[in-house]
């Protein structure tokens, strides 16, 4: 059985030394608070038994339940099924506080979102090749190794052999938030901004753990030169990305803005990640950054959304974040050894 989330939550939540006066960098979880979430019904929701698809698919028994905000199901034993789900919760109501929604007023989504977590490849594999039928070889073959597929509506993750549940709930947390900005902007498929929805995604894990794991894209796997292993150390981003402005070596915004996951390079999406930073370092900036957010239906939208949200067109965007950028420490934060 892997290690209970509670038990390691204050290793999960590293303290960060704050650098930069106008960025937040660690979000602070208690673990007592989170403690009794896990004994809270409202996040732990309740057991079912009904057969899901997955299950239809794999034949295979998974442990099931349900609340407000989501299903979930797992190969895990029932306790892990209850601190998984009510982790989900917890990131729900996290999100929207960091959009300054109120969790109890608001709603993401009117039904339930569904997470899986697949403790085996085999049956990952299986569930991936039933799930995507008709597409490309290589694009399978894609979806086999990533570890983790979602929509407008789901996430399912690969829990991978060897890793902890820390690991586990770090994928699932990317994943979710992928979900959370569909849900914000109550779009579907063809809402997917790709530079956007994966460096958002990395801020918050980054922000709220301290790390980030390798959500839809894989840094080190991909890393085939030692330039692109440089891009691994998130401690080192800001410095490889002032050099890269220095020398002119950063992609304009406007020749990656549309692409999609595979077309972006790795240190492509640290200057989005970068990017989202400048549009959320101080809270009245934040509001306009989840304005701009909610009026994305559709991916065509993200250009109307600069205009009228941000007053910025992509070249301006540009040029406004690498005269920010230039100026920044070096280092926005630095890990404390445990």
């Amino acid at each position: 059985m892997k290690t209970m989330f509670v038990g390691s939550v204050a290793a999960l939540a590293l303290a960060l030394v704050l650098l930069v006066p106008d960025v937040s960098w660690a979000m602070e979880i208690d673990e007592k608070e989170y403690g009794n979430i896990l004994e809270d019904p409202e996040f732990i929701g309740e057991e079912v038994t009904e057969q899901s698809e997955i299950e239809k698919i794999l034949f295979t028994e998974y442990r099931k339940r349900r609340n407000k905000h989501f299903i979930l199901e797992t190969s895990y034993d029932m306790e892990a099924a209850k601190d998984y789900i009510s982790f989900c919760e917890w990131a729900y109501r996290e999100f929207l506080k960091w959009c300054g929604k109120d969790p109890k007023t608001y709603e993401l989504w009117n039904t339930r979102a569904h997470v899986a977590i697949i403790a085996n490849k085999a049956e990952w594999e299986c569930l991936m090749r039933a799930r995507n039928k008709g597409r490309p070889p290589h694009e399978l073959e894609r979806l086999k190794n990533i570890g983790g597929q979602w929509g407008p509506s789901f996430t399912i993750n690969y829990s991978r052999e060897g890793s902890t549940a820390d690991q586990d709930k770090l994928n699932v947390f990317h994943s979710l938030n992928h979900l959370f900005c569909h849900g914000l902007a109550k779009s579907g498929h063809d809402g997917i901004i790709w530079w956007l929805w994966e460096s958002f995604a990395k801020m918050r894990e980054i922000d709220v753990f301290g790390t980030c794991g390798p959500g839809c894209i894989n840094f080190e796997t991909h890393a085939k030169t030692k330039e692109d292993r440089a891009w691994n150390d998130i401690d080192d981003w800001v410095t490889l990305l002032k050099r890269d402005v220095r020398t002119k070596q950063d992609e304009d915004f406007i020749l990656f803005w549309h692409k999609d996951v595979m077309s972006i390079q790795n240190k492509t999406y640290v200057k989005g990640w970068s990017i989202i930073r400048y549009l959320t370092r101080r809270d009245k900036e934040k509001e306009q950054f989840v304005q701009f957010l909610e009026m994305l239906k559709t991916k065509s939208d993200q250009g109307r959304a600069m205009e009228t949200v941000l007053g910025l067109s992509p070249d301006e965007l540009d040029k406004k974040w690498r005269r920010w950028i230039k100026s920044q420490p070096s280092r926005w934060r630095k890990r404390r050894r445990r």
